[in-house]
């Protein structure tokens, strides 16, 4: 079992973006390939723009969980 977030902050000229998780000590490279996995897609694929409409939907009614 793992928990994976993720969090933004923008600044003026600059922002942060992190990845977080938490595991055992068994799966951190399950996790980390994982997370390696994801990243690949979006920097390939970029991010559907049907799923980005429909999570800016959510955010937007607040319906949606963290």
């Amino acid at each position: 079992m793992y928990n994976i977030s993720c969090n933004k902050i923008n600044f003026k000229n600059i922002g942060i973006f992190t990845i977080s998780f938490s595991t055992n000590h068994q799966k951190i490279n399950i996790v980390l390939e994982y997370i390696f996995k994801v990243i690949n897609e979006l920097k390939k694929n970029g991010i559907d723009s049907k799923k980005l409409d429909t999570f800016k939907h959510k955010i937007k009614n607040k319906n949606f969980k963290l």
